[in-house]
C-alpha cells in the first residue's frame, strides 16, 4: 500500500484537546435529532448513497451523526464552527444517548480524523449535488437547498406566517492569509448607491485588466487576495462594529419574514397584517462583490410559504411570496434580472430610491416623472423637489417631510385597466381620475370633496389617456405605493427587521467574523452556515413564544397606563400577603421546571421566563 503523499512539509503541533465537553441535555439532543429527521428520509438516503456509506465496511461515524453533532455545536450561543467542538459533542454523549442515535463508542485518538473525513465527504456530496424523490418527481439537492431546508426545519409549524420578506446583505470576512499587498474593490454594485452603475462597471473592467499581472485571478476573472480562493473584495457600510470600508470575504444575503400589508390607494393609510416572528427563511452566501440580484431573486421566486400548521420545506406545498422589501443596493441593479424578474414571478417590490432614480424624465408633454411616479404638469412647484427622509431628522422634521409627500400624492397619474404582462397599462391624469377639480369647469367624475385647482383659460388638464412604455414603470412600487408617503414609509420601515437578523449573527447570538470558523472556501462556509441559521431560528422561536407568554401581563400594564392618562383612579396595590403567595407560587413552578429532564438546557423556556417575570 502506498503512503499518502503530503502536499507540504508536516508541521509540529500539540495534541488536540478533545476534553471539556459536556453531555447534551435531553432537549438539546432531541432538537438536533428532530431537525435532521425533518430533512426527510429521501434526503438522508440520498446523502448516504452520495458519500458511499453503503459500500464496503460500515464506518463508525455516519453522515447522520455528523449532522446531529454540528447542530449541537450551533445550539449554544457564542459558539464557533470548529471540528474540535463537533468531536467533543460526540465524545461527551452518554451511552444511552449514543444508543439513541446508534453511534458506537469512538476511540478518542481516532475520533477527530473520522469526523473530519465524514464532514469533508458530506460537503463534497452536497457541493456536487444529487437528486432525491419528492412525491411523483425528483428534486435537485445542493448546498443552497441544504441551507434553506435545515434553517427552515427549525421553524415551529404552529407559529404564524406571512408572504412578505425583507432582504439585506451583510459581510463575513475570510480567515485566509493575504497573498497580495494590493487590494481594490471590484464588485458589481457601486460602493456609493447614488453612483452610476454603468460607469462603475467600466471602471471595474479597467481595474481587473490592470491587476491581471500583479494579482492572481479566479475563474470569474476577479482578483484573489488571500489563501481563500473563493473570497473576493467587497464593500460594507458603516455600523456600530466598523466604519464603511473594504473587506475580503463573502456576502450573506438574508430574507426575513415580516408582516403583510394592504394598500387601497390612500397615501396616508396602509393596513399592516398580523404580527409574525421574524424568521430567516432565505439565505444565500456569495463571494463579496458578486451580483446581488442573481443571488437572491431566484431564491425568492422559488420560496414557498406553507399553509397554517404546515411544515416548512424548500420543495413543499404552499403559496408563493407576494412582496419583497429591499434597499438601494438591490434596486439600482439591472431591472430585468431584479425587480422585473420578481414581477414576472408575481412578486412586487418595495424599495428606496437613489438620487439618480429621483431624476426627472421627459417622456410625455403632460407628464413629469418625479421619484419614479408620473405626476401632472400642473403640480405646484413647491411639491416637485421634496427632500428625502434622513436618519438624523427630528420627529418634527420627519413628520413635516412625510406630510409634504402625502400632499403631493394627489397630483399623480393613475393606472387603470390591465394587460397580460401587467406592465403596459393606460394612465389618466388626476383631474380625469376625479381626485382634482378645475375651477368653473364641470367635471363628471370629480369627487365632491376633491380640491379645486385654477387653470388658465384654454389650458386643458391633459391630452387624454396615455399608454406608458415598459421602462417608464420600472420604479413603480408594490401595490402602487408612492415613495416617501406615509404608507410607503410604514411598509419600507419593516426593512429594519432584517437588520435585527444581521445583529443576531454578528453580535447577539454568534460573532460571524474572521474567527467564527477556520474553514475556507464557499462550499465549506455554506455548510457551517446552515447549522448557524438553524440555531438562530430556534432562538427567534423561543423569544417569540416567551413574548407571547408575557402578553397578558403586558396588556394589563398598558390598560393601567391608559387609564392613568385618562385620570382614572389606579387599582389598589396587592397586599404583602398576596405578594408573598405570588412569589412562592412562582418559585415552586420554576423549581418544578428546573427538575424536569426536558428543561435542563442552556436556555430558559417560555414558561420559566413567564414565571420569573411575575
Amino acid at each position: 500500500m502506498n503512503a499518502k503523499r503530503l502536499m507540504h512539509p508536516p508541521r509540529l503541533r500539540g495534541a488536540r484537546d478533545l476534553t471539556g465537553g459536556r453531555p447534551p441535555t435531553t432537549s438539546e439532543l432531541e432538537w438536533a435529532i428532530q431537525i435532521v429527521d425533518n430533512l426527510g428520509s429521501g434526503f438522508l438516503n440520498g446523502l448516504t448513497d452520495a458519500v458511499g456509506e453503503n459500500l464496503g465496511r460500515p464506518g463508525s461515524v455516519l453522515a447522520r451523526h455528523v449532522l446531529i453533532a454540528w447542530l449541537l455545536t450551533a445550539y449554544e450561543p457564542t459558539a464557533t464552527a470548529a471540528h474540535v467542538r463537533v468531536v467533543q459533542n460526540l465524545l461527551s454523549l452518554t451511552p444511552a444517548q449514543r444508543e439513541q442515535i446508534r453511534l458506537p463508542e469512538l476511540p478518542a485518538n481516532r475520533a477527530y480524523a473520522r469526523v473530519w473525513d465524514k464532514t469533508d465527504a458530506v460537503i463534497k456530496a452536497l457541493d456536487a449535488g444529487f437528486e432525491i424523490p419528492v412525491g411523483s418527481g425528483v428534486v435537485r439537492v445542493d448546498l443552497d437547498w441544504f441551507v434553506d431546508a435545515l434553517m427552515t426545519s427549525a421553524i415551529p409549524e404552529h407559529l404564524p406566517t406571512s408572504r412578505t420578506r425583507a432582504v439585506d446583505g451583510t459581510d463575513w470576512e475570510t480567515c485566509g492569509q493575504f497573498v497580495a499587498a494590493t487590494r481594490e474593490y471590484d464588485g458589481e454594485t457601486p460602493a456609493d448607491t447614488d453612483g452610476d452603475v454603468e460607469e462603475h462597471h467600466k471602471k471595474v473592467v479597467a481595474l481587473r485588466r490592470s491587476l491581471k499581472d500583479r494579482v492572481p485571478l479566479g475563474l470569474d476573472g476577479r482578483p484573489i487576495y488571500t489563501k481563500d480562493c473563493d473570497a473576493r473584495a467587497g464593500h460594507r457600510s458603516a455600523n456600530n462594529r466598523h466604519s464603511a470600508s473594504l473587506y475580503i470575504g463573502y456576502e450573506l444575503h438574508l430574507g426575513v419574514q415580516v408582516r403583510d400589508f394592504g394598500y387601497q390607494g390612500k397615501p396616508n393609510e396602509v393596513v399592516l397584517g398580523t404580527d409574525v416572528p421574524n424568521f430567516i427563511t432565505m439565505a444565500r452566501l456569495t463571494p463579496a462583490g458578486a451580483d446581488r440580484v442573481d443571488a437572491v431573486v431566484p431564491a425568492l421566486a422559488k420560496e414557498v410559504v406553507p399553509a397554517a400548521g404546515g411544515r416548512w420545506a424548500p420543495d413543499g406545498q404552499g403559496d408563493a411570496l407576494a412582496s419583497v422589501i429591499w434597499d438601494r443596493g438591490y434596486s439600482i441593479l439591472d431591472y430585468s434580472r431584479g425587480a422585473g424578474a420578481l414581477r414576472a414571478a408575481g412578486i412586487t417590490a418595495v424599495f428606496d430610491l437613489s438620487t439618480r432614480q429621483r431624476t426627472l424624465k421627459a417622456i410625455y408633454r403632460d407628464i413629469d416623472f418625479i421619484d419614479g411616479t408620473p405626476f401632472s404638469k400642473h403640480m405646484p412647484p413647491e411639491l416637485r423637489s421634496l427632500p428625502r427622509l434622513e436618519s438624523h431628522d427630528t420627529p418634527q422634521e420627519r413628520e413635516a417631510k412625510i406630510a409634504a409627500f402625502d400632499r403631493r400624492a394627489i397630483w399623480r397619474w393613475t393606472p387603470f385597466g390591465s394587460t397580460s404582462d401587467g406592465l403596459r397599462r393606460r394612465w389618466q391624469c388626476p383631474f380625469c381620475a376625479g381626485r382634482l377639480r378645475i375651477a368653473d369647469r364641470p367635471t363628471r367624475r370629480a369627487n365632491v370633496s376633491a380640491p379645486v385647482v385654477e387653470l388658465p383659460d384654454g389650458v386643458a388638464c391633459c391630452a387624454g389617456t396615455v399608454t406608458l412604455p415598459d421602462d417608464a414603470v420600472h420604479l413603480e412600487q408594490a401595490s402602487g405605493l408612492l415613495w416617501g408617503t406615509s404608507a410607503h414609509t410604514a411598509v419600507y420601515g419593516q426593512r429594519s427587521l432584517v437588520e435585527n437578523a444581521n445583529n443576531l449573527v454578528h453580535d447577539k447570538y454568534v460573532h460571524l467574523d474572521r474567527g467564527y470558523t477556520k474553514l475556507m472556501g464557499l462550499a465549506k462556509r455554506k455548510f457551517v452556515l446552515a447549522f448557524l441559521l438553524a440555531g438562530v431560528n430556534r432562538k427567534i422561536a423561543e423569544s417569540w413564544e416567551a413574548r407571547e407568554a408575557a402578553r397578558g401581563g403586558h396588556e394589563n400594564r398598558v390598560a393601567a397606563y391608559q387609564a392613568q392618562l385618562r385620570g382614572e383612579p389606579s387599582p389598589a396595590a396587592p397586599s404583602a400577603a398576596a405578594l408573598r403567595q405570588r412569589r412562592s407560587r412562582a418559585a415552586r413552578r420554576a423549581k418544578a421546571d428546573a427538575t424536569s429532564p426536558a428543561s435542563r438546557g442552556r436556555t430558559r423556556t417560555a414558561p420559566r421566563l413567564a414565571a420569573s417575570r411575575q
